[in-house]
């Protein structure tokens, strides 16, 4: 299972994930493959999307832009956002 984090305009930061189990609210569970590409994710996020009307409607636009970010524990169980 992957968890996926949507925000409209930027990324999450570090602090939306500091307290485990008070991660943001906008979280869709996708479950796929642990190889899976980020196409792959890309296509089953905008099919969520696509389906759940009350998901982030600016998202199903069709010129809107999918940016992904990984968010990781480091060595000292701190969770990072890592962008592009």
């Amino acid at each position: 299972m992957v968890l996926l984090y949507f925000l409209i305009g930027s990324h999450h930061n570090n602090e939306d994930f500091v307290v485990r189990g008070k991660e943001p609210k906008d979280e869709v569970q996708i479950y796929t493959w642990k190889d899976a590409t980020l196409r792959e994710l890309t296509d089953l996020m905008i099919l969520v999307l696509c389906q759940v009307k009350e998901i982030a409607p600016e998202a199903r636009r069709r010129n809107a832009k999918l940016s992904f970010a990984f968010v990781y524990p480091d060595r000292r169980c701190h969770f990072v956002v890592k962008t592009n």
